[in-house]
């Protein structure tokens, strides 16, 4: 076999670098932080209300804020010896690394670790705003969409793992567990000084171009299919909050079953997520995205009404969260070609950005909302709040497309 010439190494190095640095940031910030807060802040005495604050609406703020400032930041940067995110990274990664090993250092005191947690919240957005970033910048376009395909499923493969094997016994090791995760996930950031940021192109303006903003809200507010879809994505991603903050507290406190079984239940569902995402893109490529979308909404909801009713022990409580699994990844790989196929071409970056500010609020809103509602009613709550959010979510959606099709009927063939 000939050996690999430079730039094939060059390209190996960076997918091997992305990929371990990308999974060990999803392994922090998505698996083993947002899994083991909510456990700890109950054991210290905190209030669902209180939780939805700190782990949905403030978290969602940061990011609303942080993301904009960054991203402009680090766009403007001259491109040094290490580029122009890595520095930012490197400096937001120490930071974070301080705040995991607070987090276990502090997870007994109900203020310090509130603190610790919001301050995690806060520095987590720029290593995770930023990596996206870094990818067009290391990597050619065209192998761009292998190695999301391939870091997708190790990212789904790594959730499986932690919450099959690791769940139960972070919640028993916390100190030992948030000095490890600190640990690796410095010695992966370090490997991000194997990279080689490509340079800008030479023929782009260095100044960027600014939309006034009586034209961005005559684009976004004028036309209501948009205003519809805007409430639609933001109701289904609001729908999903309370799962998030109170599953697990759900499944150790109202249905009584260990942490060990809440993980093992968990990773089996990452996993299948994962092959239906790959069995469902082929689907929505061959047939309407919006059809698919609707046929997910409208299940889900179903199931959301069966769990509030059947989910009464382990395999009951099992066999739902499998079916939400599924329909999960029907909707949410649905959901990029479903915005594509209604929003206008020439106005969508301005569009997608304009829906994400109106899922980030919504979300914001129904984490204190919901958080509020669930320490009046219980943990269960949290089956008929998705309910009802994602029954108002496939209306909105149904609208908006009866409203469409009346506007552009379709043309009989010639």
């Amino acid at each position: 076999m000939p050996p690999l010439s430079l730039p094939s190494r060059r390209l190996f190095v960076s997918f091997a670098v992305l990929f371990v640095v990308s999974q060990l940031l999803g392994l922090v910030c998505w698996s083993l932080v947002p899994r083991i807060a909510p456990l700890l802040l109950d054991q210290v005495g905190c209030s669902a209300t209180a939780m939805g604050w700190i782990l949905g609406t403030l978290p969602q703020a940061f990011t609303l804020v942080i993301t904009p400032i960054i991203s402009i930041l680090s766009d403007r940067t001259p491109p040094g010896r290490f580029g122009r995110r890595i520095p930012y990274i490197w400096g937001s990664a120490i930071v974070l690394c301080m705040c995991l090993i607070q987090i276990g250092e502090f997870c007994f005191s109900h203020s310090l670790l509130v603190s610790a947690l919001l301050q995690f919240a806060l520095v987590s957005v720029i290593p995770t705003t930023l990596f996206y970033l870094l990818i067009p910048d290391v990597l050619p376009t065209k192998f761009i969409g292998r190695f999301t395909a391939w870091n997708g499923m190790g990212s789904s493969l790594c959730a499986a793992a932690f919450n099959t094997w690791g769940l139960d016994w972070s919640t028993n090791h916390i100190r030992a567990v948030m000095y490890l995760a600190a640990a690796l996930f410095l010695i992966a950031v370090g490997t991000l000084v194997f990279l080689r940021e490509m340079p800008p192109d030479a023929n782009a303006s260095t100044t960027p171009t600014r939309t006034p903003l009586r034209k961005t809200l005559a684009v976004c507010l004028k036309n209501k299919n948009h205003l519809g879809i805007f409430l639609s994505m933001g109701l289904n991603q609001a729908s999903m909050i309370l799962r998030t903050l109170f599953g697990i507290l759900f499944v150790t406190k109202t249905l009584e079953l260990t942490v060990k079984q809440c993980g093992q239940i968990s990773g089996i569902c990452a996993l299948v997520g994962a092959i239906s995402a790959l069995a469902v893109g082929h689907w929505v490529d061959k047939s309407r995205p919006v059809k698919v979308y609707l046929i997910g909404s409208v299940v889900v909801a179903a199931i959301s009404i069966l769990g509030f009713f059947g989910a009464q022990g382990l395999y009951s409580y099992a066999v739902i969260a499998l079916l939400t699994t599924i329909f999960y990844s029907i909707q949410s790989t649905a959901y990029m070609p479903l915005l594509v196929k209604l929003f206008p071409r020439e106005h969508f970056g301005l569009l997608y950005s304009a829906n994400a500010t109106v899922c980030s609020l919504m979300v914001m809103a129904g984490s204190s909302l919901g958080g509020f509602l669930t320490e009046q009613l219980s943990y269960r709550f949290i089956f008929l709040w998705d309910f009802l959010l994602t029954t108002l979510a496939t209306i909105c959606m149904v609208l908006v497309c009866r409203h469409a099709t009346a506007e552009n009927p379709p043309q009989p063939p010639q």
